[in-house]
């Protein structure tokens, strides 16, 4: 009855050894594949959208540095009194 038990507990660790290894493995192989995701890189459409972008950006950034010095002048003709404006 003792050998039964050893046979049985063989069997488990075998089949638990097993599903470690096939666990192991499946986590590698997503780790690699996202690897080699990361050292394509963007396609060219996608870098074309990310340019077009940034251009948008930087000309947003001019307007609203445009938008300051107008918002700073009505702040110091405002503060003027009535009479020397």
């Amino acid at each position: 009855m003792d050998h039964d038990v050893l046979n049985m507990f063989g069997v488990l660790l075998a089949i638990g050894g097993a599903g470690v290894m096939t666990y192991g493995g499946a986590v590698m192989i997503r780790a690699f594949a996202r690897r080699m995701d990361r050292r394509i890189g963007p396609d060219e459409a996608d870098l074309d959208d990310i340019r077009d972008r940034l251009g948008g950006l930087e000309a947003m950034q001019a307007r609203i540095g445009e938008l300051e010095e107008r918002v700073d002048f009505s702040e110091r003709l405002l503060a003027r009194p009535a009479s020397e404006r």
